[in-house]
């Protein structure tokens, strides 16, 4: 798993001095984040999407997410300009409309990572403190009703609350308010 947050983050947050014991707490909070915006991960990932239009838009909705950063938009093997382009969290659009029958593809690079180089974007603000509030809470708050099991980089809730639900989840509202703008469109 790619931590997007660090042990001396969570530590700075709650004014102690680091420990191991926030470690699971960090993945635990991976894992919760990731599934209130309806993703599988936050790790950074190389996708590649080809859309066969069905209708006239302008806008597609993208299968992965949250978008870091785009490579490529290609509409019938034509190269379009990223600058034309309107880049969501989830979707791109383009206000000269794309057309019925078009197909469209998109490469691009999904969930975060650290910045290593030059063109890594920052990650964005709000997951970073969404990831550090939500470790703070489990460690704070341990609930009894929620069980976590970890297996190797997979997580797994189980119990009283299902995470992106508001009414359930099991993190504070503040938190998941913060994450609102990253969250997967839903009809």
């Amino acid at each position: 798993m790619n931590r997007l947050i660090t042990v001396n983050d969570v530590a700075l947050y709650l004014k102690t001095a680091p420990t191991p014991a926030y470690e699971t707490h960090i993945d635990t909070a991976h894992a919760l984040v990731a599934a209130v915006i309806l993703t599988p991960t936050l790790d950074r990932r190389s996708v590649s999407e080809r859309h066969k239009l069905k209708y006239d838009s302008e806008l597609i909705e993208l299968r992965d997410g949250p978008i870091a950063l785009v490579d490529s938009v290609t509409s019938n093997g034509t190269a379009l300009d990223l600058n034309d382009l309107v880049i969501g969290y989830w979707t791109i659009q383009y206000p000269d409309g794309f057309r019925r029958g078009d197909q469209i593809d998109v490469v691009y690079r999904a969930g975060y990572r650290k910045p290593e180089a030059s063109d890594d974007p920052e990650i964005p603000d709000l997951i970073t403190r969404a990831l550090i509030l939500a470790a703070e809470q489990i460690f704070s708050t341990p609930n009894t009703d929620i069980v976590y099991e970890k297996i190797g980089d997979y997580t797994r809730q189980t119990a009283a609350g299902v995470p992106g639900r508001q009414e359930t989840s099991t993190l504070d509202p503040r938190t998941v308010t913060l994450l609102r703008p990253f969250r997967r469109p839903q009809l």
